[in-house]
């Protein structure tokens, strides 16, 4: 068996193996509810090439046992090929996910944080003595009891994260006795080194929506007309 032919298929099988891998850890690391907006672009290229270079060598390896009567090396050689070959028919699914965000997703931030400020205000109607919830899992309606309260926002958004922002909600107690009758939300984007979504917003029990550019926006920031 010629040990050069080998190591070549035999790298375009880990290679083509490597590629689920790489999906696996992004998919697992510090990277809360969208992996795919928030990992760093470089990581997600290294991944984007690991099939690649599975067809790459596995080509190169089947090439060179074409004349040759060597079954194993080309039974690996064909996995390879097929591991690599399946991973770049992937690549459109994991390039849609890491699209970069464009001019909507600030428009559906803004949109988020007027669904928010009516939900909020629902709530509080609906719990006089508590008044406005403790975080945004509150108005899912995965812990509602009523199927689709008045107050009820979907599981994405209530997750914190929806469209390239990060909402934070903040409530506040004036009184000190324990019910919220403020709060404040930022939205932030992921990644604010995108030029497309450079605009930070801010609302809170007024209903006004606040905005700055490149850096975080709060209650004196210029309001969104």
């Amino acid at each position: 068996m010629n040990s050069h032919l080998s190591k070549l298929a035999i790298l375009s099988v880990v290679l083509g193996v490597c590629f689920p891998l790489g999906l696996f850890l992004l998919a697992n690391r510090s990277y809360p509810t969208n992996p795919w907006q928030e990992a760093p672009p470089h990581f997600l290229a290294a991944i984007a090439f690991i099939p690649i270079g599975a067809i790459v060598f596995g080509h190169i390896a089947a090439w060179q046992i074409k004349h040759r009567v060597d079954a194993s090396n080309w039974r690996i050689a064909k996995a390879g090929l097929l591991l690599g070959y399946l991973g770049v028919a992937a690549l459109p699914v994991v390039a849609f996910f890491n699209r970069p965000a464009g001019l909507h997703d600030e428009s559906s931030a803004v949109a988020s944080l007027r669904t928010l400020n009516i939900s909020l205000k629902a709530y509080a109607d609906g719990h006089p003595q508590q008044g406005f919830p403790a975080g945004l899992a509150d108005l899912s309606s995965a812990i509602a009891r009523d199927p689709f309260p008045a107050w009820w926002i979907d599981l994405v958004l209530a997750g914190g994260i929806k469209s390239g922002y990060r909402f934070t909600y903040i409530p506040r107690s004036s009184t000190g006795h324990g019910r919220s009758d403020s709060y404040g939300i930022f939205a932030d984007p992921v990644r604010p080194s995108n030029p497309y979504t450079s605009r930070h917003f801010f609302t809170d029990e007024t209903g006004i929506i606040r905005l700055r550019k490149s850096e975080k926006a709060d209650a004196q920031s210029e309001i969104l007309r």
